[in-house]
């Protein structure tokens, strides 16, 4: 096995996921996801911003500027996909494919044409990620939509690819370098979970929702890293910068890949199960 295979695993999950979305659900969709997406992206923006304005591409405590902007940006869609596929409910996963934009470079060029001021090199926007990201999630919803019965087809793939897409994306994952990034590394990704814990208090209280989608959001992921190089292709005199941010998202990877799936089966055990099991039914 080998890494090779992951974009194309992750367009078939995309396409999975659209065919699972029904028009009729896309309203409810946007009220919760869109609402979790929308406040992830603000806080993205205006941190990663406000980072690099205050401490410069070098950054504090070992946090480089390019690496902050990574980790921050970052959301892991393969295992959202297994969190709210196994303790989420039937709209969860076909939110998919809009997670895979968190991971393209689309939002860290948008980040550095905003808030890097010190370099000359002149931005640009590849929106081909993007593309080869929606097509596939918008082909989906509309065969699924014209003939209901691939759900039936394509759903069962869900499950079976996951854990061949989590083998290949670990592939890309380097332990050295993960451990290289040491102090850094645990700060940042502190950073990270106290942050986006805001989404799970957001999806609870003010969503009115059980939270396991706000907590599937606290979760790094390794390929963000692949974001660095399309961010140094435009700004060359960041590549100095470049080894510490790749450290930073791939212990990031390794710590909310273990560490919030726990979590969130700890915390749907004790609070949800116990209220899905009161409101069932009694045969």
């Amino acid at each position: 096995f080998s890494g090779d295979g992951v974009p194309f695993m992750v367009a078939f999950l995309t396409f999975a996921s659209g065919i699972s979305i029904k028009f009729g659900d896309l309203p409810a969709l946007f009220k919760r996801h869109g609402v979790l997406f929308l406040v992830k992206l603000t806080l993205t923006i205006a941190l990663s911003v406000l980072y690099m304005r205050a401490f410069g591409q070098e950054g504090i405590w070992g946090i480089s500027a390019l690496g902050f902007t990574l980790v921050m940006t970052s959301l892991n869609p393969s295992v959202y996909l297994s969190v709210v596929g196994e303790y989420g409910d039937d709209l969860d996963p076909a939110a998919f494919g809009i997670t895979g934009i968190f991971t393209l470079p689309l939002i860290p060029q948008v980040i550095y044409s905003l808030g890097y001021t010190e370099g000359g090199s002149a931005g640009g926007f590849d929106f081909t990620p993007i593309l080869l990201t929606l097509i596939p999630l918008v082909f989906g919803m509309i065969l699924g939509n014209l003939e209901p019965g691939f759900r039936g087809i394509f759903g069962p793939g869900l499950g079976a690819i996951i854990p061949v897409l989590g083998w290949g994306i670990g592939q890309s994952a380097n332990i050295i370098d993960a451990f290289r990034s040491g102090l850094p590394g645990v700060l940042v990704t502190l950073v990270f979970i106290i942050v986006y814990s805001s989404l799970f208090f957001i999806d609870r209280y003010v969503l009115k929702n059980n939270g396991i989608t706000g907590l599937a959001f606290i979760i790094i992921a390794g390929t963000s890293a692949s974001a660095g190089p399309a961010i140094t292709a435009i700004y060359p005199e960041l590549l100095p910068y470049l080894g510490n941010a790749v450290a930073l998202v791939v212990f990031g990877f390794i710590i909310t890949a273990i560490a919030t799936p726990l979590v969130i089966g700890w915390y749907h055990g004790k609070y949800v199960a116990p209220k899905e099991e009161a409101v069932e039914p009694v045969a």
